[in-house]
């Protein structure tokens, strides 16, 4: 249950489930930066990988500089059921299904993943920016009903100043929340996203 919840948290921010044909497995991947969180990942994982350490990505320029860090799971039917919750026709979705499925300690991997502190504004602010407005207000009402968070959206611009996207905020006022129900999942390395000590 608790390796289901990571799987949960860590694909809706950046793992992605992949398909062999018949069965489907996990590839997490982290940048050079997070190499304590991948090797993190492979402890929880280890009995399902046939790998024996993780493995590295260069870049495809000079092949010398590394790039990032990752390993894969074996197929396994169970992950084929999430593999179809989370995907239709090989592109990943966000439903109230899927949603459904998040509890605290897949909102904790989530956070990790894409989660920092706005300590200007004092929120825990969720980059969300690869859902459209729809799915982002999906994911706040979501929160605020099942968790009884206060979550709202903000709009920002992207880099090009072109378009618009959208991110969820988690206020100080759910700070108890966070602390209480979400920290004790996070890794100390990640505590700074949740500003633990003062959030």
């Amino acid at each position: 249950k608790y390796l289901r919840a990571v799987v949960i948290g860590m694909v809706i921010s950046d793992a992605t489930i992949y398909t062999n044909g018949f069965y489907s497995g996990i590839k997490f991947e982290q940048s050079t930066m997070q190499y304590f969180f991948v090797h993190h990942l492979f402890y929880l994982f280890k009995d399902y990988t046939f790998a024996s350490d993780i493995s590295v990505r260069f870049n495809s320029k000079d092949k010398k500089t590394i790039k990032s860090f990752y390993f894969k799971t074996f197929t396994h039917p169970t992950f084929s059921e999430l593999y179809n919750i989370f995907y239709i026709n090989g592109k990943k979705v966000l439903s109230i299904d899927l949603l459904n499925l998040v509890d605290e300690v897949a909102l904790a991997y989530w956070i990790m993943g894409d989660g920092s502190f706005n300590k200007k504004d004092n929120i825990l602010v969720l980059h969300t920016q690869g859902f459209d407005k729809e799915n982002n207000e999906l994911i706040s009402k979501f929160f605020n009903k099942k968790f009884g968070l206060n979550t709202y959206l903000t709009r920002a611009k992207s880099n090009n100043g072109q378009t618009w996207y959208y991110l969820v905020n988690i206020p100080h006022r759910d700070k108890e929340f966070i602390i209480n129900k979400i920290a004790p999942h996070i890794l100390e390395e990640f505590k700074y996203k949740v500003n633990y000590k003062t959030f």
